[in-house]
């Protein structure tokens, strides 16, 4: 029975060395377990205290029990020996339903056979978000690896973002360490903390324990509270990188991320019965993907239906559904368990700028946040946005997913948008993100060798536009930006800024290229109806033509492309007028009707050649080269084709090579001109850039015959070879949206029949 209550009493004591009572249950205790110096040494510590604070000698509860500990037969020439070392074994129960996640467990089993290597200690830090389960994961962990530490285990939450805001000090775990392994908490009123830290240390001298330090603040607080012992496994649980701890005692950093869909799944199985968790598949995918993958979220869900039989699956689905109140549906009468709560204790640790910027990036439709719009969102240079998004990553509040580029997670991102909304920020950050993607995207559109329609003036300085060094570079942002641009085209209009969203429409993508993605069209005209209005013809014009582009080959296209033309015309922009005339000619082409896409061409062409403006003049000849091919006049084709791609490479117009390339390649081999149809197939592949692999799997393809026909199989079975790479990436869809679906058929049949010929030479070799 003694033995039991020693340790409790142990740290109760130390943290009352005057209490004189509490000093002599210590010293029985220590008699009652046959340490009787120990009990000596309890009772000279709290006489010395005794005189030198307070001036007094030792009370009657006190002297009574020295008197008992002489009685039992201690004299003062018995040496004095150390108790004997405490086993404690402290490690909190597992979480009922815990889930294993696999992509962790070989990590730290790995960790664990290098604790008995030749490392004189192991460190292991379990980082990520709140909620994320790393006490879980920690807990499950090391009730698993227990039995190789036969000194025991011990445990210690260090309040690190406890929501009171009591942070234990290393003073104070420290003297609970050192109590649990029999220690006196404070060995003297002078003691320093790196006194103690000594004493601990020596005590795990030659032990083999398993220390699990839950939550803690940052690399500081955990120093101290290190052993230095062979044989001995720590593990950090914080949502602090502890990078200090990483980069100083070499410890193991290790995220742990968010649930997979099967882990999120299990753990509701797990829960609530499999019966009652899959009766609705649908519901359960549905929580699935609303909870985001961290377990607490999902945890409550569970909790709520299972206190509450009648309660289906599908009315927590409700009431997480809607995003304004999926933090409240997520809540719990105990802050530990409440997911905003949970947050919160993450967040009031920051610092105010650090805060300021968590909240601004809740404006970000996402999914991915480069640099540059976290700045602006913040309304901070680039620098400094750099260091608040790192502190912020630091503190696992975010993920940089790539170099440049972070992520929120969503119950984090409606988190901050609540904060926002508190200090009314939201909408002065809007704008701030609808003048980033205005300017970026505007400079985008210009690095394409072409002047944006209409003026926006300079932008503030607290945005910080992208910028781009090359067509790639801009093509590039184009592809991985369109989602968040047109969630900003929303979020212009719903500000009412229709100037600003039919700029941003107009600059959405690469010249040449379909402006408009599916699904979209209905926004652009709502755009319209605004920029109508506005007294700007060349801005709705060119609204016009785009939208006509995207309509095509319905009749509607014919009415916008029309009357944009007559807006061109009167203004007397000469090229406007080409550029519709372009898109009259694409429009007949995909209506099969070769002579007037040759006729709205050859007019394109001319009035391009006046504009002395190359860019456009390169586009308007590859519409034109289209229609001639199309029509099989392929030497006056195949001239113009010659003249475009040298335009394309003189100017350095990179959006056009692959196009030029696939066009001259098909003409050439189609005239029996080989060599060049592979020299040109090649070219195309190595020089050509597109944001889509369509152009790329047409040149692949008449790379694969063209060199097939030469009797240059190398090349043939390289050509076969990327044009199935290609394939395999979405790339048919791809080819049927550039070259139509019977065209793209023609391909994928060209290059199967060399694949076929090239595997029945081999076979008869």
């Amino acid at each position: 029975m003694a033995d039991t209550v020693l340790t409790p009493l142990l740290s109760v004591a130390a943290a009352v060395p005057l209490d004189e009572a509490l000093q002599a249950c210590l010293m029985r205790a220590y008699v009652a377990t046959g340490h009787r110096a120990e009990g000596v040494r309890v009772f000279e510590r709290t006489r010395q205290r005794l005189a030198e604070e307070l001036g007094v000698d030792p009370g009657p509860e006190l002297r009574e029990a020295y008197r008992e500990l002489l009685a039992s037969g201690w004299t003062l020439q018995e040496e004095l020996r150390p108790p004997e070392a405490l086993r404690p074994a402290q490690l909190p129960p597992q979480v009922a339903g815990f889930v294993r996640r696999n992509d962790v467990a070989a990590v730290l089993d790995e960790q664990l056979s290098d604790a008995f290597g030749d490392a004189a200690v192991v460190i292991t830090v379990l980082g990520g978000m709140g909620g994320i389960g790393k006490t879980a994961l920690a807990v499950h962990w090391a009730h698993q690896i227990a039995s190789d530490f036969p000194d025991g285990q011990l445990f210690l939450n260090l309040r690190g973002l406890d929501p009171d805001g009591r942070v234990m000090s290393p003073e104070e775990a420290l003297a609970t360490l050192l109590a649990s392994l029999g220690e006196p908490a404070v060995s003297s009123p002078q003691e320093t903390v790196d006194a103690q830290a000594a004493r601990y240390r020596s005590r795990l001298f030659g032990r083999r324990l398993l220390i699990l330090l839950d939550n803690a603040r940052d690399s500081a607080q955990v120093r101290p509270l290190l052993p230095a012992t062979r044989g001995c496994l720590v593990i950090v649980t914080s949502r602090n990188r502890m990078t200090s701890l990483v980069t100083r005692e070499g410890a193991r950093y290790l995220h742990v991320d968010r649930l997979t869909g099967a882990e999120s799944r299990q753990l509701l199985i797990n829960r609530l019965g499999a019966r009652r968790a899959t009766a609705n598949p649908e519901a359960l995918d549905r929580v699935i993907t609303l909870c985001a993958g961290l377990p607490l979220a999902l945890a409550i869900v569970a909790a709520r239906v299972a206190l509450n039989p009648a309660l289906p699956l599908s009315a927590a689905v409700d009431d997480v559904s809607a995003p304004s109140a999926r933090l409240d549906a997520l809540s719990s009468v105990d802050s530990s368990d409440d997911v905003r709560s949970v947050f919160s204790w993450s967040y009031r640790a920051l610092d105010p700028a650090t805060a300021q910027a968590f909240r601004a990036l809740a404006v970000h439709p996402g999914p991915g946040i480069p640099l540059e719009s976290a700045a602006s969102v913040a309304g901070v240079g680039r620098a400094q946005a750099r260091a608040l998004l790192m502190d912020l990553v630091t503190a696992n509040l975010l993920d940089e997913s790539q170099a440049g580029r972070y992520v929120l997670h969503d119950l984090l991102r409606a988190y901050a948008g609540e904060l926002l909304d508190e200090d009314q920020e939201r909408p002065e950050c809007e704008r701030r993100l609808i003048t980033h993607y205005l300017h970026s995207a505007r400079a985008a559109y210009a690095r394409h060798h072409r002047q944006p329609i209409g003026d926006v003036g300079e932008p503030p300085s607290e945005v910080t536009p992208e910028s781009f060094d090359s067509v790639p570079q801009a093509a590039t942002w184009y592809a991985r930006e369109r989602a968040a641009l047109w969630a900003t085209i929303d979020l212009a209009l719903a500000h009412g800024l229709g100037r600003d969203a039919a700029a941003m429409v107009l600059a959405a993508s690469a010249p040449g290229s379909n402006s408009i993605p599916p699904g979209r069209t209905s926004t652009v005209l709502a755009i319209l109806d605004l920029v109508s209005v506005l007294g700007e013809p060349l801005v709705e014009a060119e609204l016009l033509r785009t939208v006509g582009e995207v309509l095509a080959p319905l009749p509607q296209a014919d009415d916008h492309l029309r009357r944009a033309l007559s807006i061109f015309e009167s203004a007397g922009e000469l090229a406007g007028q080409a550029e519709v005339l372009r898109n009259l000619a694409v429009l007949s082409l995909s209506r099969g009707d070769h002579d007037a896409a040759t006729a709205y061409g050859d007019r394109s062409v001319a009035l391009a050649r006046r504009t002395g403006h190359q860019e456009l003049l390169a586009v308007s000849l590859l519409t034109l080269t289209r229609a001639l091919l199309g029509s099989d006049r392929f030497e006056t084709g195949t001239r113009l084709a010659d003249e475009g791609l040298a335009i394309a490479v003189a100017q350095h117009l990179d959006h056009l090579k692959i196009y030029y390339a696939q066009l001259v390649a098909e003409s050439s081999w189609k005239l029996g001109r080989l060599d060049q149809a592979v020299k040109v197939s090649e070219w195309g592949l190595t020089e050509g850039v597109c944001e889509s692999d369509g152009p790329r799997c047409a040149v692949a393809a008449i790379l694969a015959r063209a060199a097939f026909d030469l009797g240059d199989l190398v090349r043939a079975e390289r050509g076969c070879q990327q044009f199935e790479n290609l394939i395999a990436d979405n790339g048919f869809r791809e080819l049927i949206e550039f070259a139509g679906m019977e065209q793209a058929e023609t391909y994928r049949t060209m290059v199967a029949y060399v694949r076929a010929r090239l595997s029945l030479m081999r076979g008869a070799s």
